[in-house]
């Protein structure tokens, strides 16, 4: 069967017309599509759930920016030490969330990077809700090297019905160690598996901020020596150490194993982060009891307290990744990170924006102001300090262990303090 002429002629038309359109699209200068990075991110195990959503938030507004994450240790003195054991063979991670206390550690390995550059070079940077107080926890030396992300502040939580049953009144906790100490002592005389009190001390935290409240310090200002052994404020941490487990009978527990007990109503005062408050609430029967919050000890108007917690450090020496690195930061410790933060956490907020908006922070708080506690006392943040050398972290674990030894009656306190100066300047 013969086509006829028209239809034939109409198919070479289209034909013509089908190879014009190809040549033509074919001659066109193509769209450039921004390059993929690809950028590590480390952070502790047991935050990657959040830091999770947080990078998703974040791909959604940067696509052209993916995020891994390597989250294989649960404390920061570990997540450190893996990091410059791979930076051995230039395998670091391009962010990190590391522990504030060990933020030095990398700079004197050179491995933290400088972000005066990228802070300078950010035109409404007083406008975006970088309070000065809370950056300064990230400032070491002359150059800020870490912006916080999720910060705390040592407070006190407590069991308003086992206080009670001592004979306190859960609307006016004690202000004073003693007075905290002696409520402690009453609690555990109820006895029936119950504990008085219980103070963290699984690194040197508390025991700093029991320094610095009294206005001490760690080390003098060119940190040749220890300073809290001659001004009397190493030796009234001690004291209180020694009367919390002397005294008031504080259990041979670890520290999950006390927020545990809290939970389980079964311990009257735990001296604590204020980043655990979310995890307290949520741990508690439903109607048993409602736990609270009250300031750290004898605060006075010039006191400081160390902010614990971590911040987010630049690791990359590549300029591009440098620049993804930098938006990614700002995301996380900007207004939406710093919300996904704290409905997952407790520990507080470090940008002002996230904290003053009612959609954001603003109404979490005014629902749970068990947080607004740290919250009050955010004036009195200083850095969670760090000794100088590459023994910090060996120094924090030997202080720590001989402070426990205090408040387990293993080592006196009056012999105590001469101890723990002579190992911490043996290895500075």
């Amino acid at each position: 069967m013969s086509i006829p002429k028209r239809t034939l002629s109409v198919l070479a038309g289209l034909f013509i017309f089908a190879m014009t359109l190809i040549l033509f699209t074919a001659s066109q200068p193509k769209k450039a599509h921004a390059q993929e990075i690809e950028l590590t991110v480390a952070v502790l195990s047991g935050t990657i759930k959040y830091h999770k959503q947080i990078a998703e938030q974040f791909m959604k507004d940067n696509p052209n920016i993916q995020i891994k994450f390597n989250a294989q240790f649960g404390e920061y003195d570990e997540l450190v030490q893996q990091t410059i054991r791979d930076s051995l063979i230039n395998a670091q991670p391009d962010v990190g969330f590391y522990g504030l206390f060990t933020i030095p550690t990398l700079i004197d390995r050179k491995l933290a990077q400088p972000l005066d550059p990228f802070i300078s070079n950010e035109k409404n940077w007083s406008e975006m809700g970088y309070n000065a107080s809370m950056l300064s926890i990230g400032h070491f030396g002359k150059s800020q090297y870490g912006i916080p992300f999720s910060v705390s502040l040592p407070v006190v939580f407590y069991n308003p019905k086992l206080v009670a049953a001592a004979g306190g009144d859960p609307d006016n906790f004690p202000k004073s160690w003693d007075d905290v100490i002696s409520l402690g002592v009453k609690i555990n005389a109820l006895g029936k598996d119950t504990s008085g009190l219980f103070i963290r001390m699984d690194d040197l935290w508390i025991f700093q901020a029991l320094v610095f409240e009294q206005g001490g310090s760690m080390m003098n200002n060119d940190e040749s020596q220890v300073a809290f052994d001659d001004d009397g404020t190493g030796q009234r941490a001690i004291d209180i150490l020694y009367a919390a487990g002397k005294k008031a009978g504080m259990p041979a527990m670890t520290y999950n194993q006390a927020r545990q007990q809290f939970s389980a109503g079964k311990l009257g005062i735990l001296v604590a982060s204020s980043a655990i408050a979310e995890g307290l609430m949520r741990n508690i029967a439903s109607g048993s009891f409602e736990a609270r919050a009250a300031h750290f000890p004898d605060l006075k108007a010039n006191s400081k307290l160390p902010g614990g917690g971590n911040a987010a450090v630049m690791l990359s020496t590549d300029p591009k990744k440098q620049n993804a690195a930098w938006k990614y930061i700002k995301y996380a410790t900007g207004p939406i990170g710093q919300n996904t933060m704290v409905r997952s956490t407790g520990y507080m907020a470090s940008n002002s924006i996230a904290v003053n908006t009612f959609e954001l922070l603003g109404e979490f708080y005014k629902q749970k102001p068990i947080h607004l506690i740290a919250i009050d006392q955010i004036d009195t943040t200083t850095k969670w300090y760090a000794f100088p050398g590459k023994n910090a972290i060996e120094i924090d674990n030997v202080a720590t262990q001989m402070l426990l030894d205090v408040i387990y009656g293993r080592l006196a306190p009056d012999k105590a303090l001469s101890k723990i100066v002579t190992e911490i300047e043996k290895r500075l």
